[in-house]
């Protein structure tokens, strides 16, 4: 049996709108921050090759 929500615990559409912005914002937020360090990774290897050391330590 389901019991209904009391009226001031209910989501309202303005909130879920809310949050989903937020949600949205901060995804684009993280590929933004995964877009700028797979350049960083890719400029990192790309020396490495130019210096010839193409093989990474694993200590």
């Amino acid at each position: 049996m389901l019991m209904a929500v009391p009226a001031r615990q209910r989501t309202t559409e303005l909130s879920l709108l809310q949050r989903l912005e937020i949600a949205n914002a901060r995804n684009r937020e993280l590929a933004e921050d995964n877009q700028r360090l797979r350049q960083q990774v890719a400029q990192a290897l790309g020396e490495l090759r130019a210096a010839g050391r193409t093989r990474f330590a694993t200590d």
